[in-house]
């Protein structure tokens, strides 16, 4: 929460505002196509984020690490199911993320590695950021969607 300085009279309200400060990253997979067999995610990670920083009500977040990768759940995507692999808390900072996924179709694996993260060049404060990366015979498909978190409000995810 931010620090914001209020005063009271004798029985006077006294109302306080809070704020996000971390921003929130969350990674779903999906598939618009039917295969022989189930996609099998074997890995799914996000690279170059921070969780470990201090914080400042003057100025804001430091990070005191380096990039590192943090990883998703794994498990199988099946057609018009939305598999929800990852929410983090994480420090903001001005680095851009990269996204890798290892994942096996019909006895097929891929790996994709270091992919960058069209639409999303930092993690801004009280932000949440939604990456939707679709698996089909196409190339992967990444949708990544900025919101931010409304006041008092921790967020939400729904999952059809």
């Amino acid at each position: 929460a931010k620090v914001v300085a209020r005063s009271a009279g004798d029985n006077d309200l006294v109302e306080e505002q809070f704020s996000h400060t971390m921003s929130k990253l969350i990674v779903c997979l999906k598939t618009k196509d039917t295969f022989k067999d189930v996609i099998k995610v074997n890995s799914v990670s996000v690279n170059n984020v921070h969780g470990v920083g201090s914080y400042s009500s003057d100025a804001g977040w430091t990070t005191a690490d380096a990039g590192k990768t943090i990883n998703g759940q794994i498990g199988d995507i099946v057609k018009e199911k939305t598999f929800y692999s990852m929410e983090y808390l994480l420090i903001p900072s001005n680095d851009a993320p990269n996204f890798s996924v290892n994942y096996t179709i019909n006895g097929d694996t891929y790996d994709v590695k270091s992919e960058a993260i069209v639409g999303i060049t930092e993690f801004a404060p009280g932000t949440v950021y939604t990456l939707t990366v679709t698996i089909s015979a196409d190339p992967i498909h990444f949708d990544a969607k900025v919101t931010d978190w409304a006041v008092g409000s921790a967020g939400a995810v729904e999952i059809n």
